[in-house]
């Protein structure tokens, strides 16, 4: 399962391939089925089941090992994918959220060192995986997280969060997304407890945030965290409550519990029923039905990266939307890529009409999730679950064809027969099941 596309600023491409609970890196681009130059998560290329033992989510993790897709709830790996996302810091050190051991590792400069984890945060050590999640978790404190649970573990509103994210920033805070308890922890540099919690009051609450009026002091379940440089403004996006997707933006100087001081992506609502359904879906929320309007802003959106290019402020993985979309300062959607307009999220992959074109050939960004890849070009790098299984790359400003669709000019993990990989190498993202 493609997860997302990580890129730091050497070159280096990383592929969260989450159905065999690895990492791929690439030191660069050769072609469109080269091998990755390195794994994260298993003892070698051709290995998937180090996550957890033999694929069991009760087994003992290890600094070698991650634990990304959540067995045995997930019986395939064809079920579903899990987007963590990523980040490398100005000595190009890689921050991975291990979502089903509840934790962050630090692996120092990996592609010019190993594969083994030097640092974790949320955990005491590297064989540990307590949780705050659920009524049997431990107790929620300044250094503990939750990132993936199912609903056996008993919270409300907070099964299968399937996302989190971390980044650093000019300082070298580490930011994490703590999604079970709806709540942003920041970690000053070498400390393993959180000195300011976003969304939540102090660091021993997890009230959750759901219906039409929730307010900016508040998230749900976050899953996607970017800082910009420039400003020190953090993103914050809430992509798990359909119809109701939000990036919350707030501004320094920072305290516990402060509010946002801005709101991204938020669609369109009303009571009443509009003369044309087309594209709108009613949507409950704690017994309140209200008709949304979903391509008016984002829907189950995950993966977060500041432009580069010049062209707006920042791209955002809109995943049930079938897109991926460019915001500009302004809050408003300047660019998109997968649908022939702004205010469509059709997928007709299956049908063969196609909204990008690759390869001479038309596919789609279909339920897609993760992180977008960003080079020091400005180029966009989009991982894709459908139509077809790969990451297409997109130049900016957009190349489009004569028929207006965006056409990517290069491909990776790409397998021109257009059949699903069953065997586990270090150009394949499924396991073999």
């Amino acid at each position: 399962h493609l997860g997302g596309v990580h890129i730091d600023d050497r070159g280096t491409i990383y592929v969260v391939d989450s159905g065999n609970n690895r990492i791929l890196g690439f030191k660069n681009y050769v072609g469109p089925d080269q091998d990755a130059d390195l794994v994260i998560g298993q003892a070698s290329l051709t290995e998937k089941g180090a996550a957890n033992g033999d694929n069991t989510r009760d087994a003992t993790p290890s600094a070698s090992s991650l634990a990304l897709l959540q067995y045995p709830w997930v019986i395939t790996p064809m079920e579903s994918a899990r987007f963590p996302q990523l980040a490398t810091d100005s000595e190009l050190n890689l921050y991975v959220p291990d979502l089903n051991n509840n934790r962050i590792l630090k692996y120092i400069d990996p592609v010019y060192s190993d594969n083994i984890a030097d640092e974790v945060w949320g955990q005491s050590d590297f064989t540990s995986d307590k949780s705050t999640c659920g009524s049997g978790g431990e107790i929620i404190n300044a250094s503990t997280l939750c990132l993936e649970f199912s609903a056996d573990d008993n919270r409300l509103w907070q099964a299968n969060i399937l996302a989190a994210g971390v980044d650093i920033d000019n300082s070298g805070n580490l930011w994490v997304t703590d999604s079970g308890n709806n709540r942003v922890l920041r970690f000053p540099p070498g400390a393993k407890t959180a000195d300011l919690v976003l969304g939540q009051s102090d660091f021993s609450s997890y009230e959750t945030a759901h219906g039409w009026d929730r307010p900016l002091n508040r998230m749900f379940k976050p899953n996607a965290v970017r800082v910009k440089s420039t400003s020190g403004e953090v993103y914050v996006n809430e992509g798990e409550f359909v119809g109701q997707n939000r990036i919350l933006v707030f501004s320094p100087p920072f305290y516990n519990g402060q509010p946002a001081s801005r709101v991204i992506g938020l669609a369109q609502f009303q009571d009443e029923q509009p003369p044309d359904t087309t594209n709108w879906e009613r949507i409950d929320a704690d017994g309140v039905y209200k008709w949304v309007n979903l391509p008016s802003g984002l829907n189950y959106s995950r993966g977060l990266s500041f432009d580069k290019s010049g062209l707006g402020d920042i791209w955002v993985n809109d995943g049930l939307n079938n897109r991926v979309v460019l915001f500009g300062i302004d809050g408003k959607i300047i660019e998109f890529i997968g649908q022939p307009s702004s205010d469509t999220r059709q997928c007709d992959g299956i049908t063969g009409v196609g909204y990008i074109q690759y390869d001479g050939r038309f596919g789609n960004i279909c339920d897609n999730f993760g992180e977008i890849g960003i080079d020091g070009a400005g180029n966009l790098y989009i991982s894709k679950l459908y139509y077809p299984r790969d990451i297409s790359r997109f130049s900016l400003p957009l190349n489009r064809n004569n028929q207006g669709l965006p056409v990517s000019d290069r491909a990776l993990l790409h397998d021109p027969t257009g059949l699903i990989w069953n065997q586990v190498s270090g150009k394949t993202l499924f396991n073999n099941f």
